[in-house]
């Protein structure tokens, strides 16, 4: 028995032999990340303004993944994601914001933070026509206030 060990070919067909081995894929090299853009945090700190979470600019091979925590005053740090909106509460007033951003790939993790002070409504407010000025706040505040023509101030 006969056994071929070339395919048969139509006539006119040609094989052509290469002495070259096939071409290997190119791995792109892995590059550890690093941010380019830092991540911010913008908005007003007036009291129910919104305020904008932004993860900033990361550059890496592979791409890197990233993951944001926020923690604000008296709460537990918070997951939160790239754009994520919130309003600045009064427990927040007098206190400091801040969020920690990662970004990550198979070469390593690094991490970078903002923090956004939230300062104290400051009132400078006074009677000018003899009245009484009241004031009422859910938090305590510095009240700066010197009635000049004999008025009153009653903070609450």
């Amino acid at each position: 028995m006969k056994i071929d060990r070339w395919p048969k070919l139509r006539r006119g067909t040609r094989l052509i032999f290469s002495r070259f081995a096939p071409a290997t894929p190119t791995i792109p090299p892995v590059v550890k990340p690093v941010f380019v853009v830092q991540p911010s945090i913008t908005g007003s700190t007036v009291l129910g303004s919104t305020v904008t979470v932004n993860f900033g600019t990361v550059d890496g091979t592979p791409v890197p993944s990233l993951t944001g925590v926020l923690t604000r005053p008296g709460k537990s740090a918070v997951t939160v994601l790239d754009g994520d909106t919130f309003q600045i509460e009064a427990s927040d007033q007098g206190g400091a914001i801040m969020l920690d951003v990662t970004a990550t790939n198979i070469a390593s993790s690094v991490m970078a933070s903002v923090t956004l002070a939230v300062p104290f409504p400051t009132w400078s407010t006074e009677p000018t026509d003899g009245g009484i000025l009241v004031a009422f706040s859910a938090s305590p505040l510095p009240f700066t206030a010197t009635p000049a023509d004999g008025g009153i101030l009653i903070g609450y």
